[in-house]
């Protein structure tokens, strides 16, 4: 398909996810009864689906949009990697396949506090099961330590999910030492609370051993059976046409400006605008629609990582060579397990002041939430354990998963289109730091468990002569990376879609 003049749906980014005749993005509201085009930046590009191969994804600049911070100030001036998906798909394409939920108290907590309306955990659960296909393998299932809750998970889905085919000695290694730390194994991480240690679910075509993404999941299913649904790839979408309503003020979206090689487009909607360009570039095209402030939008990054890793024994199994995709198995800590309890006193009142000094008031609605999910016992730190590429080596990987650092990200104003300008303020606020000090502090801990000490050969990074807090914040800053993309819901969240968390102007969805 080259060009367009018009469609009844205008569908911004190929991530979208839908199925045949029926919804798009979960929201039974909309459905696809008249022609729709999809706007996709990238060609048609291979794509690496066989799970050996899924790092080469993400060196593909077909695929990856691979974005970048600005120089983080408070983290040596380093420019950090941020991976976007590029084609249909998008970051389904790029991700490390691990499917897990939040605990139920932190959905119903969060949007309550927002008082957003219809997203609490039973709100969520049936589109949670509508997209699983769960292939029950008992064999599986138990090597894994796992055993899906019949009651919270689909059966007959369009999204593949399996349990880990493979494990590791020190993937067994890690559940023991975590129960002998005092956290319990649990054989279901997405039953309402995912407190413990647990293997994750994984996107994966359990027959062909591929990937399983919104690509092959819902766009290819519904392109084969829904003539009126079409894809324009090489679009590159610049902004929104919009126009002011007659009868009221309300913005309403008209269309869609794109460009494909030198020649730019204009194409009418019908009908709706729905724009899914994912957390980056969403903003960006709202903001060079003139939807917004001219100011940075002002968002929240959900998760920071840094890692640290061990020597130990062999995680070699019987096949010669590399996985075909790493075993990857996690524990969910409450803070009373990361720190004593003198320190969960102090990490409170140093919350309750980045609170108080900046007198956002999203920021106190987040510290408010924290405060109430440690009191909770739910999740404050999450460690992932994964096999090194090297045979005698893994990694215990501390995921910090709450901070409260500002970030913005807008247009770029000297490349307007394709790079938005990323700044997400990494480590400004102390409590930031303070958690992640408190994660490095629980792996050294952690390591020096009867089980782990046992097979633990010496520790490769962060060095053991760093054994002072200031040493692990250098360690910290220079090594620091983002685990997984940040989320951004479309607008102001205590204003901007309003209750339902939808819709943010006439005619446009996002």
């Amino acid at each position: 398909m080259d060009t367009i003049d018009s469609a009844d749906y205008l569908i911004v980014g190929g991530v979208v996810i839908i199925e045949a005749g029926e919804d798009v993005s979960a929201i039974p509201e909309v459905r696809i009864p008249g022609q729709s085009c999809i706007f996709q930046y990238a060609e048609k590009t291979a794509l690496h689906s066989n799970l050996g191969l899924f790092v080469e994804n993400l060196k593909n600049p077909q695929l990856n949009w691979a974005f970048t911070s600005t120089p983080q100030k408070h983290a040596d001036g380093r420019i950090i990697p941020l991976p976007r998906g590029k084609s249909l798909g998008g970051s389904t394409n790029l991700n490390f396949m691990q499917l897990n939920r939040p605990s139920a108290n932190e959905f119903n907590d969060a949007f309550a506090a927002l008082g957003i309306e219809g997203w609490s955990y039973e709100d969520l659960l049936p589109y949670f099961q509508k997209f699983e296909k769960v292939t029950k393998n008992p064999e599986t299932f138990s090597a894994a330590h796992m055993e899906p809750e019949p009651s919270i998970h689909g059966g007959s889905g369009p999204l593949e999910v399996t349990a880990p085919a493979d494990t590791t000695e020190t993937r067994e290694l890690f559940f023991k030492a975590m129960n002998e730390f005092g956290v319990k194994t649990i054989p279901d991480c997405a039953n309402r609370n995912n407190v413990g240690t647990w293997n994750s679910f994984q996107a994966i075509e359990p027959t062909g051993c591929t990937r399983a993404s919104a690509d092959t999941a819902y766009l290819k299913p519904a392109l084969a059976k829904l003539p009126n649904l079409q894809v324009l790839s090489g679009a590159y979408v610049t902004r929104l046409v919009l126009r002011s309503s007659d009868e009221s003020e309300e913005v309403v979206a008209t269309g869609v400006e794109y460009t494909k090689g030198d020649k730019t487009y204009l194409v009418k909607a019908n009908k709706e605008v729905i724009v899914c360009a994912g957390a980056y570039q969403t903003p960006q095209i709202l903001e060079l629609s003139g939807i917004g402030n001219r100011y940075p939008f002002q968002v929240r990054y959900r998760n920071l990582g840094t890692c640290s890793r061990c020597g130990g024994q062999s995680t070699q199994t019987e096949r010669k060579g590399k996985f075909s995709i790493v075993p990857l198995s996690f524990a969910v800590l409450p803070a009373d397990k990361v720190m004593t309890s003198e320190e969960v006193v102090k990490y409170k009142d140093l919350l309750r002041q980045t609170a108080a000094k900046g007198g956002d008031p999203i920021v106190s609605k987040m510290v408010d939430l924290q405060l109430g999910w440690i009191d909770k016992g739910l999740a404050f730190l999450e460690v992932m354990e994964s096999p090194s590429f090297y045979p005698t080596s893994v990694q215990a990987m501390p995921e910090a998963g709450k901070d409260t650092s500002p970030s913005t990200w807008h247009y770029n104003i000297l490349c307007r289109v394709e790079r938005p300008a990323i700044d997400p303020n990494f480590l400004s606020e102390d409590v930031d730091m303070e958690n992640l000090l408190a994660a490095c502090r629980f792996v050294r801990n952690f390591v020096g468990t009867k089980v782990l000490s046992e097979a633990i050969v010496k520790e490769v990074a962060p060095a053991i002569d760093i054994d002072n807090a200031e040493g692990l914040r250098e360690y910290i800053k220079t090594n620091f990376f983002v685990v997984y993309p940040s989320c951004w819901n479309g607008g102001d969240a205590t204003k901007g879609v309003g209750r339902s968390c939808r819709r943010q102007t006439q005619s446009l969805w996002n």
